[in-house]
């Protein structure tokens, strides 16, 4: 039994035919997973049903949600994968069984890689991780509490993309990550880190007239949104580009580096395979999610 979250909520039951679930069932499902191994109260459960006015009866519709849920997560055991634990319920997921667990190992794997000096294998890492990822999370999940938590997840995506692209630099994929960057720019046109990413990129591809429009637009969008001049980084870097600065060159020599090899588990992404991914994002992670 696998859980998918990272994109559409999909479940894996193996042999057994994947049963529709309601709506509510969903909100339901969502947030257990959310909190999976751990408690999650009725009055939380009842928050992402009803945000406003619950009904009198709130309280029997989440017992009626849950017992639904236990028959359609059963195995043929007699092992329930929801438990009832005062002051609410928890979902039983065993370990490597929800895809947001093995993209969490992977992104702190590589991240000690990189501290280890193995950038290889670090960037191989992230690439696995971002792979995970099939869309926007939950985008089935009529719940404002769960689209809440979604936010943080897409935050934690994005940092992930930032770190790849930063590896990616530091080896030499020039070209690569200025043509995954003009897309995520024009998503998030004022995260400083990922508009520097892009102009650095387009200089490295021998690109400078394009990598100081780049920092132009930046400056645009910064002056106009926020009413401020880009900071202290992009500044700096377009100074850099405009006097040639030797510093600006890829200080990893990507022939130097060896793969450093660590076992990270990953029994879930063999399903995610399923999900309709652009070429892109199955060559490179990148880019805007699929909407699945």
């Amino acid at each position: 039994m696998t859980f998918f979250i990272l994109g559409p909520l999909h479940m894996n039951l193996g042999p057994r035919k994947l049963p529709r679930c309601t709506p509510r069932q969903r909100i339901v499902l969502a947030a257990l997973l959310l909190e999976r191994n751990r408690i999650l109260s009725t009055e939380r459960l009842i928050d992402a049903l009803w945000p406003m006015d619950p009904p009198a009866t709130a309280r029997a519709q989440v017992h009626i949600c849950v017992s639904a849920l236990r028959r359609m997560l059963a195995d043929g055991t007699a092992r329930e994968r929801i438990h009832t634990v005062a002051p609410g319920y928890l979902l039983e997921v065993p370990e490597g069984r929800v895809d947001l667990d093995v993209f969490n190992r992977l992104i702190a794997a590589a991240r000690a890689d990189r501290e280890r000096g193995q950038q290889v294998s670090a960037v191989s890492k992230l690439h696995s991780a971002l792979r995970l990822w099939r869309g926007q999370p939950f985008t089935d999940v009529g719940s404002d509490v769960i689209q809440a938590a979604v936010v943080g997840l897409c935050d934690t995506r994005l940092s992930a993309l930032e770190e790849c692209m930063d590896l990616d630099l530091a080896l030499g994929r020039h070209e690569a990550v200025a043509h995954a960057a003009a897309g995520l720019v024009t998503e998030h046109p004022l995260r400083e880190r990922l508009r520097a990413q892009q102009i650095l990129a387009l200089y490295r591809s021998g690109r400078t007239a394009d990598a100081l429009a780049a920092y132009r637009r930046t400056r645009d969008d910064f002056v106009r949104e926020l009413g401020i001049e880009p900071g202290m980084r992009l500044r700096e870097l377009e100074r850099a580009i405009l006097n040639h600065d030797p510093a600006l060159a890829p200080s990893v020599n990507p022939a130097h580096q060896k793969p450093h090899r660590r076992d990270v588990p990953e029994t879930v992404p063999k399903d995610h395979e399923l999900s309709g991914r652009s070429p892109n994002q199955l060559n490179f992670g990148w880019g805007r999610p699929s909407s699945g």
